[in-house]
């Protein structure tokens, strides 16, 4: 299931902006379009990336192993690995490992909202296919995707609209968590991973930037002569 959430960070920011959200088209050009613009986002790229690792607006960071389903997930002294296909996981306070069976879970569910969100904004277009999404021509040149199915809000709807180049430039937000519609987010300072996946390193808002660091793709995971950062899992 698809989470898409907004960060409390630009809560601020939506009370600048408020706009009615266009109708649009479905149909070939708009599957054209959506095609083109993953083309663009390095999704074939993305497809063959083993991992992932990136620290979120300097507030937490994710390493995701994608070939095997597993994500570390890090934010001041806690860090927790888990599986997102099972849920098992474990978690550390200060280097210690928490006993405490409740709390891990509690831990676990708090890893994992934050994980859907970073990695939704990480790189939204790589979502536009997902089960129950719905495309539309915006004219002359933008996209329009409508999630009526999954997640917490289903009829959340945004806005993609691409660079002469296809990548995304800009995103408008129309969802139900916000009282303010039509929030912008543009998608600046791209540079091109070591899998060659594009990312952009800046979301820029009204009020506050969402800043990635960190960033680092893997094309095989864990690397050669490394250790397993989750060998407390697979163990």
């Amino acid at each position: 299931m698809i989470r898409r959430l907004i960060p409390l960070i630009l809560l601020p920011a939506l009370a600048l902006t408020c706009s009615s959200i266009p109708s649009g088209k479905e149909g070939e050009a708009a599957e054209k379009l959506a095609a083109d613009m993953l083309q663009a986002a390095g999704l074939p790229q993305w497809q063959k990336t083993a991992a992932v690792e990136f620290t979120f607006a300097g507030m937490r960071s994710h390493l995701w192993d994608k070939a095997r389903g597993l994500v570390q997930y890090r934010k001041g002294d806690i860090v927790v690995r888990f599986s997102k296909d099972s849920f098992r996981g474990v978690a550390y306070e200060k280097g210690k490992r928490i006993e405490d069976g409740k709390r891990v879970w509690s831990l676990i569910e708090e890893a994992n909202s934050a994980f859907i969100n970073d990695t939704f904004w990480l790189q939204p277009l790589f979502h536009i296919s997902s089960p129950g999404a719905r495309r539309y021509l915006i004219e002359p040149d933008s996209l329009r995707v409508t999630f009526f199915e999954g997640g917490v809000t289903p009829g959340d709807s945004y806005i993609f609209t691409p660079a002469a180049d296809r990548r995304l430039q800009k995103m408008q937000m129309w969802v139900k968590i916000l009282p303010v519609k039509g929030a912008v987010a543009e998608f600046t300072e791209y540079t091109i991973t070591e899998t060659g996946v594009p990312v952009a390193l800046r979301r820029k808002t009204a009020v506050k930037d969402i800043v990635l660091s960190g960033v680092k793709f893997y094309g095989a995971f864990p690397p050669a002569g490394q250790k397993d950062p989750f060998a407390d899992l697979v163990q």
